[in-house]
Parts: C-alpha cells; sequence; structure tokens
C-alpha cells in the first residue's frame, strides 16, 4: 500500500470509532443542520444586505459548531477564531450597506464572491463533520444537497489551508464590497470642479453658489425671524460676529437667507453669499466655498483684485482648506476696514469633512478676533454642527421655530404663503377647512407648502388634486407628497418609469448641473426630457426662462429632501433610484461624447487660427465650453469620476482603453485647456488604484496594459504639466517626442511626421523621459540647480529649494506641482517641513528664514533675518521648540521655533561655512560639520539654555553633509568618502574613499537598515547599515546615470527616496530597484563636461568635445558612435568639421587648434594658430570652401584666418570683429564666403576690415545664410519652464525641450538639431519627416 493509502485508512478507521458517540454525535449533528440550513437561505435572499443579515446571524452558530470539535486537529480552533473575526467583518459591511440604504444595482458582482465564499465555507464544515464522525446516512433524506456536502468528506479541501482559503475569499468580497460602496466623497474628491474646470451656465432657478434659485420671503411674513437677524447684524459691539439659522429640512431657511442677502446687498454690507449643494461639483465643499468667496471679494473689493488674482490661479491645483481659507478668505477679509457680512446657506449640504474644517477654521479666526466682518450661517442642526457651535460665546444659534411665539408665526407664515400663491390660480381648490388641513399636513415646513402649490398651479384638475394630497395617508408629510407627486407624473406603462428613472437618476448622479440638451445625449431613448422635466417643476429647478433652448436650460434639484428621498429606498420604496445604474450611464454617455467630440488640434478648432505660446488660453476655454457639443467638457472632466463607482461592470474596460488608445492626447488638450491637469492626475492615479485591486479578483477583465496605461498617462502628466498648463495643443509633439520607443503612448500616437528622436551611443543615456516599469519619476519645475529636499512625515508631501530662489511643494504620489512658494530673493539653502508636518521652513542665501504654511504656502509672519551671513542648515528639536540653524560664517545659532527669538549667543564652532546639522533622535546630541573639515559635536541642553560643545574632530577635506542614524549615536557623514563615528567612543571608521569621487549628500532610512549618498559623479550609492563597522567593505547597488545629485531624502516608511540634482530635477525612486539599474553608468572616473557640438559640411556626422578633452563622432541618422572618445591631451571648449568631413579642428584657446583625423582620430596638425596671450574658444567655423577659418574668443573678437590644403601655418586676415554676448554660440559663413553670422549678428567680409551688416537687412541675410527653419529659444524658459525649438512652420510643431539641455550646448543643420546637457547627455533630433511627411 502507498503511504497515501496507510493514511486514508487509519483516518477513516478514526471516524468508525466514532460513529456510536451517543448524545455527543447529535448534537453536532442537529447544530450542524442547523448552520447548513442557515447557510443555504442566504442564496435565497432578494438583495446583498439581505444575504449579509442571514450570513451575520448564521456565523456564531459556525463557531458554536466548531467548538464541538471531537478530534485532535487544532486547527478547527483556529477557523473558529478566523470565523469570529469574520463574524465582525461582515457585520461592518452589513452596516456599511444598510447606512448606504440605496437600491440596488442588479450588476453588482458581490452576491458571486459571497456565494464562493459560503461555498468555501460549506466545504470547510462538511470536512468538519466528516472528521467528527457524521456520514451520509446520520443526515436526512429530505436534505439531500448536505448528503452531497458530506459526501465531499476529505476530499474538499487540505486542511492546512482551510484558515487560507476562507480568509482569501472574505477579502474578496471585502474588495468589491469597498468598491461597489464607496466613500461619499472618494470618487468625487480632486476630479475637478465645476467652477473651476467644466463649466456651465447659470440662470434664474439654477443652483448656483449664489443659491439663485432660491426666492424671497414674501412680504409680511417671516417678520420676527429677520428683525432678530436685523438686531444682530446693527449691533455694534461685534462680540457675536456669527449668526447661525438652523432647522429641520424645509422650513424655509434658505428663503430668509435669500431675503436678508437682498437687504444686505442694498446697504452695501454684502460682500458674498454661497449656497451649499450637495452631490453637485462645485457647491459642495469648503474648498469650493474660499474660491467662491475669494472671487466674490475680489469684485466687491477692487483694492483686493491684485493680491487675489495669483492665488485663485493657483486654487485649480489645491485642494488642502487650510490652505486655500488662509490666502483666499482670512487674509483679504482680515484687511477690510468696513463692516461686511457673507452669507452661507445650506451648510448641512456641505461633504461632512470639510464641514468640520469650515467650521473650526471660521471659529478660531473670526470668533471674536475681527468685529466688522460677521457671518450669517444658514443649516440643519446635525449633531456634529451642534456640538461646536452651542456652547460658544461668539455664536448666536438661532432657530426658524424655537420658541411658541416663533412657532405660531411660522404657521401664520405659512397660511399667507399658501393663500398668496391660491390667489394667483384661477378656481383655487381651498375653503377655510381646507386651507386648516393643509396647515396641518405642512407640519411647519415651508418646503411641502411650495412643493404643493407647484403641483396644483400645473394641474387641469386642481380640487381633485388637492383632495388627494390631503387625505394621502402614507408615509411622513413630505415623503408622501414626493411619492404623490411621480405617480400623478407617471403614466402606468413600464416604459414612462424607465425613463423618469433615467432622467432623475443622471439629474442625481452628476457632479454638477446639466442642460437638457446633456440629458438628452444621457438619456437618448427618452423621446423628451424637456417633457419630464417640466412635468416636475414642482421638484427641479430649471435655470432659465423655458423658452431657452435645451442647451441653455440647466436642470437641478430644488431641495435636499427630494434627493434624499430618491436615494433612500426606505422612503421612496419602489421610487428609489439606483446610483450604480446612474453612473453607468452617465459613463457610458461621457464615453460616447468623447468618442464623437474629442478631435486632435483642439486649440484651434476652438480659437479660430493658430495658437502661440502667447495665445489667450482663457478665451480658448470660454469659446471651448460654448461653442462645443453639450456634454463635452462636462465628459473630459468628470468621466473618470462617474466611471470608478461602476468599475465592475462587464465590457467597461473597453471603454477605458479606447479613451487611452485613440483619444489620450486630445482629451488631455481639453482638459488643460479646463485647467484640470492636477486633479485629472489624481484621479488617473485612483483609477490605476482600483484596477490594481480589481486584478486581486477572479474573472477580472482589466489587464496589465490597462493599468499601465494609467502609470503612462500620469507619468505623462508628471513630465509636462508645467509646458501644458501654458500651451495645451503641445501635447501632440513635445511630450511625445521625448516618449520612450517602447512605450504604449508612443507606440499608439507618435505619427511619422513627428521629429524623431535618436540617442547618441555616450556613457550616459537620457534620464527621465522612457517611462517603463520601475522607472522614477522625474518632478520638472524649478528651472535652476536643486539644493535641497526634504519628505512630510505623513509621506504625502515633497518640499524642494532651487537656486531659482523658490521652495515648491510637491504631490508625492502623483507628482503633480501642488504650490510655488515665492519670497526668497536668493538662493535657497536648505528646507525642512516642522516635526507636525503642517509647516515649512526654508532658509536662503539672501540671509533669511521662512516659514510657510504646507496646506496653502502662506508665509508665516515676517522673515526672520539670520544673525550673521545666511543660514545654510537647520534642525527642529525633539520636542518642536528650538530651531537650531549653521551659517556661511560658521556660527551655530539656536532660535525659538515659533517667534525666531534668539535664545542664546551664537557659538561661532566653524570657520567657514556649515554644511550639515543634524540633532539624536533621544534629543541627547547635536552633530556640525563645515567647509573646515570640523565634525563637531555637542550636548544638546533645554530650552533656554545654552548648547555645550563637547568635542571635534578634523578632517583635511570639507564636510559636505552630515546625519544622525535613527535611534543611535552614530553620525554619518561625507568628505569625500563616507564615514561614521560614534558619539560616545568618538571612533571614526571610512567606510569609501575614492580621490575622485565626491559624495556631496546622505540620507538614512527610518528603519536604520540603509544609507544613500549622491556624488559628483552622477552616481547614487545605497548602503546596508550593518557593513558600516568598516569590515565588510560596501554594499553597492548600482550607480545610476543622472546629473550631480545635490541632495537626498527617504520617504518616512523607507520605500521611496526622492533625489535633487543640478540639472533642475527632482526624481522618485522605489527602493526596490534592480541590481542592475536601468541607468547604469558603464565605465568610471570624473565625468566629462560636455562643451561644444558640431555638423559636419553634409549634416550626417556630429561631433561633441569635452572639458576632459576628449572628443566624439555620431552618425546622426542611427545615433551610433563612429569614432572616440579620442584624447587629444588638454581641455576642449569648440570643435569644428572641415567641409571635406575628413578633418576636424578642436581646442581650448586659439594657440591649441589642432587638426585631427575624423576616421581614426589622428593628430593631423597641433597647435595651427599663432596668437599672443590667452584666449578661449568660444567657436570655431570652416568656410564651405575649407580656405577661411573664423575663430570666437572670451575676449568677444572674432578673427579670420586663411587656410590651404596642406594645413600650412595659417595667417590671420582679418581682427578685432567684435560681438555682443547674446545669441545663440552658431558660426556661419556664408557660401559666397562675403559674410559671417554669429550670435545674430552679421559681417561683411569679403575684403578687410570687416563691415557689419546694416540692421535692415541682417536678418534677412543671418536666414539665408544658416538655411535652418529652426531656432532655438534658450530664454522662454523663464516664462514657460521650457526651451523651445522654434519651427517656422507651425508654432504647434515647435518643440519644447527639458531644461536639462543647456542652449549653449547645440548644433542647428538644416532640419536637425543636436542637443547636449552640461552633464554628457546627448540627444538628435530630426525634424525633417516634419517639413517632408
Amino acid at each position: 500500500m502507498t503511504a497515501l493509502q496507510v493514511h486514508t485508512a487509519v483516518e477513516i478507521s478514526k471516524i468508525h470509532d466514532k460513529l456510536d458517540r451517543g448524545p455527543q454525535k447529535q448534537k453536532l449533528i442537529k447544530k450542524a443542520l442547523s448552520v447548513f440550513k442557515g447557510l443555504r437561505e442566504i442564496s435565497k435572499q432578494n438583495t446583498i444586505l439581505e444575504a449579509f443579515r442571514e450570513l451575520v446571524t448564521t456565523l456564531p452558530s459556525a463557531v458554536e459548531l466548531l467548538d464541538l470539535n471531537d478530534t485532535e486537529y487544532s486547527v478547527w480552533q483556529d477557523v473558529a477564531s478566523a470565523l469570529l473575526n469574520h463574524h465582525t467583518s461582515f457585520e461592518e459591511l452589513t452596516t456599511k450597506l444598510e447606512n448606504a440604504d440605496m437600491q440596488e444595482d442588479p450588476k453588482n458582482p458581490i452576491g458571486s464572491y459571497l456565494s464562493l465564499f459560503v461555498s468555501e465555507l460549506e466545504s470547510a464544515l462538511s470536512i468538519f463533520i466528516y472528521l467528527n464522525g457524521v456520514t451520509r446516512r446520520d443526515i436526512p433524506r429530505e436534505l439531500s444537497n448536505i448528503q452531497t456536502l458530506v459526501d465531499k468528506g476529505l476530499n474538499g479541501m487540505v486542511l492546512s489551508n482551510i484558515q487560507s482559503i476562507l480568509t482569501s475569499a472574505l477579502d474578496k468580497i471585502k474588495i468589491i464590497t469597498g468598491l461597489y460602496t464607496p466613500d461619499a466623497d472618494e470618487t468625487v474628491s480632486h476630479l475637478g470642479r465645476s467652477s473651476v474646470f467644466a463649466g456651465s451656465a447659470t440662470g434664474s432657478g439654477m443652483i448656483t453658489p449664489y443659491g439663485a434659485q432660491h426666492k424671497r420671503c414674501l412680504p409680511g411674513t417671516r417678520i420676527v425671524v429677520i428683525q432678530q437677524i436685523d438686531e444682530w447684524i446693527n449691533s455694534s459691539q461685534g462680540k457675536q460676529p456669527i449668526y447661525v439659522l438652523g432647522d429641520v429640512a424645509g422650513t424655509g431657511k434658505s428663503t430668509i437667507a435669500a431675503e436678508v442677502t437682498y437687504r444686505w446687498e442694498k446697504e452695501q454690507l454684502l460682500a458674498s453669499r454661497f449656497f451649499f449643494s450637495r452631490g453637485n461639483s462645485g457647491t459642495s465643499t469648503a474648498t469650493d466655498l474660499c474660491i467662491h468667496l475669494a472671487r466674490d471679494l475680489s469684485v466687491r473689493y477692487p483694492h483686493l483684485q491684485d493680491q487675489l488674482s495669483k492665488p485663485l490661479e493657483e486654487a485649480a491645483s489645491i485642494f488642502q482648506f487650510d490652505k486655500l481659507w488662509e490666502k483666499l478668505v482670512f487674509e483679504p477679509l482680515s484687511q477690510l476696514t468696513e463692516k461686511t457680512v457673507l452669507v452661507i446657506d445650506g451648510l448641512d449640504e456641505c461633504t461632512p469633512a470639510s464641514r468640520e474644517d469650515f467650521l473650526e477654521a471660521l471659529l478660531r479666526d473670526f470668533g471674536q478676533s475681527n468685529p466688522l466682518v460677521h457671518f450669517f450661517i444658514t443649516t440643519r442642526l446635525e449633531d456634529e454642527i451642534t456640538s461646536l457651535l452651542q456652547s460658544r460665546q461668539d455664536v448666536v444659534l438661532a432657530r426658524v421655530q424655537q420658541t411658541e411665539q416663533q412657532r405660531r408665526a411660522n404657521v401664520r407664515d405659512i397660511a399667507r404663503y399658501i393663500e398668496f400663491e391660491f390667489e394667483k390660480m384661477k378656481n383655487p381648490p381651498m375653503n377655510h377647512q381646507s386651507a386648516q388641513r393643509l396647515l396641518e399636513r405642512a407640519d411647519g415646513l415651508f418646503i411641502f407648502a411650495s412643493t404643493v402649490c407647484a403641483v396644483l398651479a400645473k394641474s387641469f384638475e386642481r380640487q381633485r388634486l388637492f383632495d388627494d394630497i390631503l387625505n394621502y395617508k402614507g408615509f411622513t408629510n413630505l415623503d408622501g407628497l414626493y411619492l404623490g407627486i411621480l405617480q400623478r407624473v407617471l403614466p402606468s406603462d413600464p416604459f414612462s418609469r424607465q425613463a423618469l428613472n433615467d432622467v432623475l437618476g443622471v439629474i442625481l448622479a452628476a457632479r454638477e448641473p446639466l442642460s437638457i440638451a446633456a440629458l438628452q445625449a444621457c438619456c437618448p431613448n427618452v423621446s423628451s426630457v424637456r417633457g419630464i422635466v417640466e412635468s416636475l417643476g414642482s421638484v427641479l429647478s430649471l435655470g432659465g426662462e423655458l423658452q431657452q433652448s435645451d442647451a441653455e436650460t440647466f436642470v437641478s434639484i430644488i431641495h435636499q429632501t427630494f434627493r434624499d428621498f430618491l436615494l433612500q429606498k426606505k422612503r421612496s420604496c419602489d421610487y428609489a433610484l439606483n446610483v450604480h445604474t446612474a453612473h453607468s450611464t452617465l459613463a457610458d454617455a461621457c464615453f460616447q461624447t468623447l468618442q464623437r467630440g474629442l478631435h486632435p488640434r483642439m486649440a484651434e478648432a476652438f480659437s479660430g487660427g493658430e495658437v502661440t505660446l502667447d495665445t489667450d488660453l482663457d478665451e480658448i476655454s470660454t469659446s471651448l465650453r460654448a461653442k462645443s457639443e453639450p456634454l463635452l467638457c462636462y465628459s473630459a472632466v468628470y468621466w473618470i469620476s462617474h466611471t470608478i463607482p461602476v468599475l465592475y461592470l462587464h465590457g467597461l474596460h473597453e471603454e477605458i482603453r479606447t479613451i487611452f488608445t485613440e483619444k489620450l492626447t486630445s482629451w488631455v488638450e481639453v482638459v488643460a485647456l479646463l485647467r484640470g491637469l492636477t486633479p485629472i492626475m489624481t484621479g488617473l492615479s485612483r483609477l490605476q488604484d482600483l484596477m490594481k485591486r480589481y486584478g486581486d479578483l477572479p474573472g477580472h477583465q482589466f489587464a496589465n496594459a490597462d493599468t499601465q496605461w494609467c502609470l503612462e498617462a500620469v507619468r505623462l502628466l508628471q513630465n509636462n504639466q508645467t509646458l501644458l498648463q501654458s500651451a495645451p495643443w503641445q501635447v501632440y509633439t513635445s511630450p511625445l517626442v521625448f516618449l520612450g520607443e517602447d512605450d504604449l503612448i508612443s507606440k499608439h500616437y507618435r505619427l511619422p511626421q513627428f521629429p524623431i528622436i535618436r540617442k547618441a551611443a555616450v556613457p550616459l543615456s537620457i534620464s527621465g523621459f522612457s517611462l517603463n516599469w520601475g522607472e522614477p519619476i522625474t518632478l520638472r519645475g524649478h528651472r535652476l540647480c536643486i539644493n535641497c529636499v526634504d519628505w512630510s512625515v505623513d509621506g504625502k508631501c515633497i518640499a524642494s529649494g532651487s537656486d531659482d530662489h523658490t521652495v515648491v511643494l510637491w504631490d508625492a504620489v502623483t507628482g503633480a506641482n501642488l504650490i510655488t512658494l515665492y519670497g526668497h530673493t536668493g538662493p535657497i539653502t536648505c528646507v525642512k517641513f516642522s516635526p507636525s508636518g503642517a509647516e515649512v521652513v526654508s532658509s536662503s542665501e539672501d540671509g533669511t528664514i521662512r516659514r510657510w504654511k504646507r496646506d496653502d504656502g502662506a508665509c508665516i509672519g515676517d522673515p526672520w533675518k539670520s544673525v550673521e551671513g545666511a543660514a545654510r542648515c537647520f534642525a527642529f528639536s525633539s520636542d518642536s521648540r528650538d530651531l537650531v540653524y549653521g551659517t556661511t560664517v560658521g556660527l551655530v545659532c539656536r532660535v525659538d521655533a515659533e517667534t525666531g527669538r534668539l535664545i542664546e549667543t551664537p557659538q561661532r564652532a566653524h570657520v567657514g561655512p556649515v554644511n550639515a546639522l543634524s540633532i539624536s533622535s533621544d534629543g541627547a546630541y547635536m552633530a556640525t560639520a563645515g567647509d573646515d573639515g570640523a565634525l563637531w559635536m555637542w550636548y544638546w541642553t533645554p530650552h533656554e539654555k545654552p548648547l555645550v560643545p563637547s568635542h571635534t574632530r578634523r578632517h583635511q577635506s570639507p564636510i559636505l553633509s552630515a546625519t544622525f542614524i535613527p535611534n543611535t549615536s552614530t553620525i554619518v557623514y561625507t568628505a569625500f568618502g563616507l564615514y561614521t563615528c560614534d558619539v560616545l567612543s568618538f571612533g571614526t571608521n571610512g567606510i569609501q574613499k575614492d580621490e575622485e569621487e565626491q559624495h556631496t549628500c546622505i540620507a538614512v532610512s527610518n528603519d536604520m537598515e540603509s544609507i544613500l549618498t549622491g556624488s559628483n559623479m552622477q552616481t547614487i550609492w545605497t548602503w546596508k547599515t550593518e557593513v558600516l563597522d568598516g569590515s565588510a567593505g560596501h554594499i553597492r547597488h548600482g550607480e545610476m546615470a543622472y546629473a550631480n545629485i545635490r541632495c537626498l531624502a527617504y520617504s518616512p516608511n523607507g520605500r521611496s527616496f526622492v533625489s535633487g540634482s543640478s540639472d533642475s530635477t527632482l526624481k522618485i525612486w522605489e527602493t526596490d530597484l534592480p541590481s542592475t539599474p536601468a541607468f547604469a553608468f558603464p565605465q568610471r572616473g570624473r565625468p566629462s563636461m560636455l562643451m561644444m557640438l558640431a555638423f559636419s559640411h553634409d549634416g550626417e556626422s556630429v561631433a561633441a568635445v569635452g572639458s576632459d578633452g576628449a572628443f566624439k563622432i555620431w552618425e546622426f541618422d542611427t545615433g551610433k558612435l563612429q569614432l572616440g572618445p579620442i584624447a587629444t591631451g588638454s581641455s576642449l571648449s569648440a570643435v569644428a568639421f572641415h567641409p571635406n568631413g575628413q578633418f576636424l579642428a578642436c581646442g581650448k584657446t586659439i594657440t591649441d587648434v589642432s587638426i585631427w583625423s575624423a576616421f581614426n582620430g589622428e593628430p593631423i596638425r597641433r597647435n595651427l594658430l599663432n596668437d599672443e596671450g590667452y584666449k578661449e574658444l568660444y567657436a570655431l567655423e570652416f568656410s564651405s570652401n575649407g580656405r577661411l577659418f573664423a575663430t570666437a574668443d572670451h575676449y568677444m573678437n572674432i578673427s579670420l584666418w586663411s587656410f590651404d590644403p596642406t594645413f600650412t601655418v595659417p595667417s590671420c586676415i582679418i581682427t578685432n570683429i567684435r560681438f555682443s554676448p547674446d545669441g545663440p554660440n552658431a558660426m556661419v559663413f556664408d557660401p559666397s564666403q562675403q559674410f559671417l553670422t554669429y550670435r545674430n549678428q552679421a559681417w561683411y567680409i569679403g575684403q578687410p576690415p570687416a563691415s557689419q551688416v546694416p540692421e535692415e537687412h541682417r536678418e534677412q541675410l543671418i536666414d539665408r545664410i544658416i538655411g535652418s527653419p529652426l531656432h532655438y529659444d534658450d530664454y522662454a524658459a523663464k516664462k514657460h519652464g521650457r526651451k523651445w525649438i522654434d519651427v517656422e512652420s507651425s508654432s504647434i510643431q515647435s518643440l519644447a525641450v527639458p531644461l536639462e539641455f543647456d542652449g549653449r550646448r547645440h548644433a542647428i543643420f538644416g532640419g536637425r538639431i543636436a542637443l547636449g546637457a552640461k552633464l554628457g547627455d546627448v540627444m538628435f533630433i530630426d525634424f525633417r519627416p516634419t517639413f517632408h511627411p
């Protein structure tokens, strides 16, 4: 017998031994039958919620069954424990579905995964009872299905896997339930604001931030309430600047707000009014409120316009409430010198999280601090609102029906309103008795009375309808009224019911109000959307007059109570709307609209002509909204928002792929025109994350290519966000040109007539443009070298400082540029987040230290002036009370972290700049390091007590960076090499020393496991801390080709790090990089600085010279290296081909110029030119016949030399041609040898002396001599953050070049251009396909 057969026989023997256990067995059978019946009941439930409830009821019984275990298998105890945890999870899921209280989508996939869990549990329990001696004959015949389960026995699953199988099945349910019922704001957050991006028309009755849909109070009503409000606003004491009018929904709070708004506007008191509307993008969050208030303030108070213009422009990419509140609301309101009031209506409609943020900020900043600024707020009194307001002395908390007197007045007001409305009707259906009954039915709710009047006004059978309303017995008064309205509007046929559901569902799910034309596009099977919305005129608002076109008439729900009624199944029963179906309808309409409406060159189509960098984007955006098809702008901004809730639907992945594969570039162009790039980056990242989560489920439809499309789209925007914000139409050229050939976007969208990129075969490849998996995220936003970087403690934000005088805050997930901080007037030397993460502190060579609010970028207080010199580095104390900084003159200063007050006399610890300062994790020690090679250790002292220097160690070379390893007494630092030093023993170990390579910066992970160093040789090194004792050498992760690394920072979780470099870019790297990284530096030695590029006279070859004295020659069409590197023995700064292509001239100075073979690199003639003095070369060039040779030197002088074919000593025939320093570094002879052009100047050289060409002929002559339609613009970077290759034929075809490439290192030949970066990157761009497709 085999081992398996022996094992099976033993197990069966054990089972038969248990068959006659009597009462215990019967108890087990009874409990098992009960559990199995309960599990089978789950599949019979009509809804997922009911199925969850049944499972929650059954699982405790399953645990009780497992407690009856009479076997030696301990696994059942573990399974029972797991089921208890699962029971808790299912209770939470059940509560989530109950709270959602929504009509379920019959297509939702939760049921199939729930069935999988139940099936796995049944199999596990069948094994359990089999092992406990229960056989088929113990189960009643009528339960044959359970008999079948028992028959499975040990064949069901492996015992050791039971727990993991059940947990896996539960995890799938959690995933799909979480995707099906996301948090209320999750799919809307950051996906766009209508007031900023998509735009919509406004009109009478339209739901807008201004609350235009609400009418004023009827004369003679609301007298008591309005009188109390008047007394409040007219009070001169200002002790209660906040008035909150609260009550239940439908009591007329918004009508009262409309009345006082009208009065205050006439009295010149009103600054702004904002109406919250849940579910409508642009009116549902506190950030929406800030933007709207700021716009009103800039109009109401012209002196605030300049202050608010820039923050309003940046608001589109800022989603932190505190940041917007500070800049857009608090600061401008604080400057007002006259009484003003702001009306905020419907606060309860604000999303809960941001509502709390608003109230906290309001109470903090305007409680009693500014008696001139008043806030009038209406709201339903939710518990969290009441808890914040009820105990405040600076808040008036009033109600519409607070006292008996007010309740009676409210009833009288409703009666007056009913009487007024009925008087406008012919044959009004009301007598005194019926009026009283209507008042009783209204129960103090104005919304009930107004809705009844609106329904009756449209009815032809008013009396019968009125009687029906009064006699209706079902539901609450308001619910019954809404139900009756729907029943009366809806014909009896099922097709009309479906049409009504379709239209109402779209209205409810839309992120902003849609026009009738847009609704019709969403519901093509509905014959007349206008007919439906007009029939529901008592509960729907139609913005604009009825005679307006469908495109001009926008539809929204009048009151939130009707929205709640439709979405809550308990209230609306058969009329409940399925929000997922509505999202599906909108997603499908968005996809179809984008398919039809998106075309290349959208900016040109809606601008009426060619677009340039100076084109007004706002005008194009306005034209796009007005002239495109009704749903296009909405779809561009919100298709992701509607897709996310229904990603489970079959076939949706195909629609998403179509957008990516066919419409991506035109979609990005439209979104950029609508100022929506930052939220779209967030939306794409969210979509990618959800696709990955769906990938964990069996039978999912999303492939790796789908998530890669999302990744590549986000990377495309990361690399080009600044460019696309200023020139959206560039999406068709520049971003695509610099993509890798294997990228999906490149394969689908690179057109044959696009410029062709060829990367030259140089040691360094182009970094940051290829978007393959695992490569870094490149952040572009600075314009000069990046000196410092820090990562926030929550891991969500990165701060960087640059020589361009700015600090930039970045989204660490998407790479989006959140905000740029302006204020410093010199290069930034250090930037750090405060320990709480709420502030950013920066220092600059301008001698100041500034504190900024992270959320809004506001500068906190006045800048702190450094005591002497400029601060170069700083650190916070462990208790966050102190900030210590080191200066350029060697001082160590300690100041109060809140005020900047000097705590102790500065100590001069170093001779020269202090480069690094670090405090140990326990706060006991501090270390400083400087240019003088000194490493000082200090004992940390309590607040207000002087720091105590302990001891020092000196190196012969400067110490550039130093930091403590977390939770240790060891400091690691760089002084050319990498060293460690223990504070306690002060022993030093040298880990790595290299006379050539200098380690410039350092970072240590929080888990203490790894260290990063960046060097001046374009490399990032990684080290393991366990080898820092010096005995095991170093572990090298590989050298990543990059520019000079200036700064490094780990993410708090250690999974990523960010590096900043001299090429003005940041890169975010994953720490699990392969051992052979994508960017390899194949040869050692100090990197050469690229000095100049030159084309051969036929344009087929390109030569480059470097500061290391070597030259190389490449074939332009292939990028293949033809020759080199050829060492010349001295540094080189200029190069030129001889017209026959056989020779090359290069040199550093005029007397160094030598001739070399372009075939084998052999020297032909050294030190060719005789000249006096040191004259460094700027440029060289041969005439087309090879007989003339021109040199330009650093004295701004051009000399002309005559040559013969044997390269005998040439003679200088013309000298002292003076040129200006500005312009491209391209020297070119005219083919006739009569003219020469250089740096936008031209000279006649036909005979000595040379003469400058007159200005009126110069431009035409230069264009003829150069003979290329390409022009390299190195100055556009100041405005647009990119350098440009201008193409004469079309500004759209012009190419934006990343700032890494230096305008002084380029060469142009016809339609070809060679670009070089200072640190060696070389690329060739071929524009000939553009001109000759």
